[in-house]
């Protein structure tokens, strides 16, 4: 029933489960008596931008988005509320990429700076904090 989805996905999102708590909540999302609470869908979802699990919160945010245009259990959820929800989600993927590509960057010229180094041609090796 509803009580003990909301306790098991609760309880993953506790233990960092990201797994298993979105697998609770699609398996719940499929039947119709149990409506997983709100909050719930939110924890989950930041779980899952935590875990850059993109393709699981964008799920996440289909699931709610089914649920309050179902009219069950949304609570009073509006699609500005899912808007945001999705603005989120995207906003952080954008945000872990160009951060990993910033790192990368970063990497690929220490690189070639110690290849210089070692080679003996002009280098700014000992520019960087490593």
């Amino acid at each position: 029933d509803s009580v003990t989805y909301n306790s098991l996905v609760r309880a993953c999102c506790a233990e960092k489960d990201t797994k298993n708590a979105v697998i609770f909540i699609k398996r719940a999302s499929k039947i119709q008596k149990i409506q997983i609470a709100p909050a719930l869908y939110d924890v989950t979802i930041k779980l899952c931008v935590a875990d850059e699990k993109y393709h699981w919160a964008e799920s996440m945010v289909r699931c709610l988005s089914e649920v309050v245009v179902s009219g069950g259990g949304g609570g009073n959820l509006k699609e500005e509320d899912l808007e945001l929800r999705r603005q989120f989600v995207q906003l952080s993927k954008e945000e872990s990429s160009r951060s990993k590509k910033k790192r990368a960057s970063k990497n690929e010229s220490v690189a070639i700076e110690r290849v210089k180094f070692w080679v003996g041609l002009p280098n700014n090796y000992y520019d960087y904090d490593e």
